[in-house]
């Protein structure tokens, strides 16, 4: 193995091995990937999720006036500290 490279399967193995919900999107705010957790968490399976809105797939109610994702962003930093609660879970 080229050394910097690590197999997408070995990645995915560590991604979903996360116990906290884990997720990225785009620069559209649509979840490029989602881990098992979180789907646990949401009660939905991933196709239901990939290609969505955070805010579609979330409902918190940060979403619509407080979005986290979008001050990270835009600040390009990371935020600490910010919690909200998601719809149903």
């Amino acid at each position: 193995m080229d050394p910097g490279t690590v197999p997408p399967d070995l990645l995915q193995t560590l991604f979903n091995s996360v116990n906290e919900g884990v997720f990225s999107v785009d620069t559209d705010f649509r979840i490029t990937a989602i881990n098992d957790s979180a789907l646990r968490t949401l009660g939905i399976s991933s196709h239901n999720a990939i290609g969505r809105t955070c805010s579609d797939v979330f409902q918190a109610a940060i979403c619509v006036e407080n979005c986290a994702l979008r001050k990270a962003m835009d600040q390009g930093s990371h935020l600490h500290g910010v919690s909200t609660s998601i719809k149903g879970a």
